[in-house]
């Protein structure tokens, strides 16, 4: 399979199949992502949808000597969130959002159910720019470098945050544990 910076380049030159290969390639890791803060299968999969729209429409503007196309996809899908919960609950703040009562789907979805169960408490307890860097890093095997992109931030205070954060989680060892074996398979 050809490497991002290709099919970026041939979707470019026309050829539509490229950027459904990228679909295919981050699809599911910015569903799960996006599924562990909202809760609710169909607006993750709205929100997921909106930033795969965002980004072939923007195509244009994306520069692979910023980042990767994953972690560009990441911070699209990211931003369409905020901006979801910004219109849904104008009066309540982004980082409320984890607490925001849910009517998920979840008995449908039995490994999201298995991952959830073990780090929503682990999670609750964080701020959401900690639980989006374990995240990303943990579960999803994101570089620092591809955090910071995401998050906005740097390099180094995404790698701050990331020790920072595990040491406050290290009386939660096993689940930190689960959460990148989780990432593994």
């Amino acid at each position: 399979m050809p490497d991002e910076a290709t099919l970026i380049e041939a979707f470019k030159n026309g050829d539509a199949q490229a950027f459904e290969e990228l679909y295919h390639l981050h699809v599911r890791s910015v569903f799960d992502f996006i599924y562990v803060r909202v809760r609710h299968r169909e607006t993750a999969e709205d929100i997921v949808s909106q930033a795969f729209l965002n980004a072939l429409e923007k195509i244009d503007t994306f520069d692979s000597r910023r980042g990767t196309f994953g972690a560009w996809i990441f911070r699209i899908a990211r931003n369409v969130m905020i901006d979801h919960f910004r219109s849904a609950h104008p009066t309540q703040s982004i980082d409320d959002a984890w607490e925001l009562p849910s009517s998920s789907d979840v008995p449908r979805d039995a490994d999201a159910a298995i991952r959830l169960g073990e780090i929503l408490a682990l999670l609750k307890d964080l701020t959401p720019v900690q639980r989006d860097t374990v995240l990303l890093r943990a579960w999803h095997g994101k570089s620092f470098a591809e955090i910071a992109e995401i998050l906005g931030s740097t390099e180094a205070a995404s790698k701050m945050m990331y020790k920072r954060t595990v040491e406050k989680l290290k009386d939660a060892l096993p689940v930190v544990l689960f959460l990148f074996l989780s990432s593994l398979s």
